[in-house]
């Protein structure tokens, strides 16, 4: 409900900028908002977790009771048929008949045993075309039973893989929000970048054609070098040039991010310096164990080695003795007119039991199990690879999370200093107490810190968001980013 209102009022805070000048004011914040709320690739997110949700859905239906209308409306023979005599011979004749058949039944899938008990009532009518006769049977109740014996249950292991599957699909959500995000800060801060580039260009340009006009005048006056204006002259060309650069490189990555967030494309984005990040506390231990628990991954190998464990077992299943048995107890009757029919006759049973013994196949069978039972090693070896590959990501991670945020501190101190610098540096060239080289080197380095500081804000950003996605919790808020799950 929380994350509805702030993009309501993203969204309105937006579209009036888009009526009063198509120009967006887009804090950070905002872009992680309107990202996870109503970019195209939070759509396609939602869209596949709705998806998955329901193919779960699939599975549990077919775990209730099934309520089954069959029908034949009709079935009609008419042919030459032969028909067997007592002395041996065969006699052609016409056979004209149809029939009709319907039956309802109630099925129920048994997951303990992996057969199907059902139970219905059917009703049949036969026409003798030729001889306008017609008769019925009927079957009122009929208990029917269809259970494999030492065969794979299917819908047993189904049971087992589901409810990690479901975790595995509540988990992806998460992470994919937590992927979409970093592409939203990557291109958010690409685009601070440009636009930053921009702002300096433009003021390198203007201060540029400033010093050009003051060394053009102190030349005319004697008091510098044809070199010393030629520098200054050079060193403006060069900001008109990094000035037209700056503005493609802006228009582009602004377009990317536009159309990222599914904003029109002729809006001009104005991104907002974001301020220093509050320090997070990270407790190393609690970070590799969730790692460890609560990834996408964890839930994913656990997944895939139940489904390896299922394989096994039906590769034995397939290669051993196995055997169908089919059960039918009810009632039955038959006359020749329906509301007549005589369940006199006695009761209807029908037993089947169907028996399978592999004896020679090569090897076949032994072959089917051990592909299996390899291929479950490989995927219990990869599993546990992966899981130790994170925990050491994970502890990176908090080590690098500290450092990036000792590094922030200082390069946000260096800009300042470096501006600081810049300022004092022009007032000092304009008053001839230093040389254009010393002030041409103060404003690199003003340029480099302002783009140093905005660097180590995106990867401070993309670390954490990093680590939120490996761990899939909220260290801001301390709560675990599946309980969170909204769409």
């Amino acid at each position: 409900m929380r994350g509805i209102i702030i993009i309501l009022i993203v969204l309105f805070a937006t579209s009036a900028a888009y009526a009063a000048q198509d120009t967006v004011y887009l804090t950070v914040d905002d872009a992680i908002v309107m990202a996870r709320y109503s970019s195209p690739e939070a759509t396609r997110i939602k869209v596949e977790y709705q998806t998955k949700l329901w193919e779960r859905e699939i599975f549990l239906s077919s775990l209730k009771p099934q309520l089954v209308f069959n029908a034949v409306l009709p079935e009609l023979d008419r042919k030459v048929g032969q028909v067997p005599q007592s002395d041996g011979t065969v006699k052609f004749v016409r056979v004209a008949n149809s029939s009709l058949r319907t039956s309802l039944s109630v099925e129920q899938a048994i997951a303990l045993t992996g057969g199907t008990l059902s139970v219905g009532s059917e009703i049949l009518r036969y026409d003798n075309i030729e001889r306008k006769t017609h008769s019925y049977a009927a079957y009122p109740l009929n208990i029917t039973l269809q259970q494999p014996v030492m065969g794979f249950n299917s819908l047993k292991w189904g049971k087992r893989i589901e409810p990690v599957k479901l975790l595995e699909v509540n988990r992806a959500f998460a992470r994919n929000m937590e992927l979409c995000v970093q592409r939203t800060l990557s291109m958010f801060y690409t685009l601070m970048q440009h636009q930053i580039r921009l702002q300096i260009a433009q003021s390198n340009l203007s201060i540029n054609q400033h010093l050009l006009n003051i060394a053009t005048e102190r030349y005319r006056l004697g008091k510098i070098s044809r070199s010393e204006v030629i520098s200054v002259e050079l060193n403006y060309r060069k900001s008109s040039n990094q000035l037209v650069e700056a503005q493609d490189d802006k228009r582009r990555s602004q377009v990317e991010l536009l159309i990222f967030l599914g904003m029109p494309i002729t809006s001009e984005l104005v991104l907002v310096e974001p301020d220093l990040p509050q320090k997070v506390t990270l407790e190393l231990g609690k970070v590799v164990e969730l790692s460890r628990q609560n990834s996408y991954h964890e839930a994913l190998n656990r997944r895939r080695l139940i489904e390896a464990d299922a394989s096994v077992a039906e590769a034995k299943a397939k290669s051993g003795v196995s055997a169908q048995l089919n059960v039918i107890m009810g009632w039955s009757g038959s006359s020749e007119r329906l509301n007549q029919m005589d369940f006199s006759s006695g009761d209807r049973q029908e037993v089947y039991f169907g028996l399978h013994i592999p004896i020679l196949d090569w090897g076949k069978g032994r072959a089917r199990v051990k592909t299996a039972i390899e291929a479950r090693k490989m995927v219990q070896l990869n599993a546990e690879q992966e899981m130790v590959a994170l925990e050491r990501e994970a502890i990176l991670l908090v080590e690098r999370m500290y450092m990036l945020s000792s590094k922030v501190e200082n390069t946000k101190v260096i800009d300042s200093l470096a501006r600081e610098r810049f300022s004092i540096d022009a007032q000092r060239y304009v008053s001839q107490n230093i040389s254009f080289t010393d002030f041409s080197i103060a404003q690199q380095e003003k340029d480099l810190a302002q783009s140093a500081y905005i660097l180590s804000l995106e990867e401070y950003w993309l670390t954490f968001y990093r680590l939120r996605e490996l761990t899939l919790f909220d260290f801001e808020h301390h709560r675990s980013l599946v309980d969170s799950i909204s769409l």
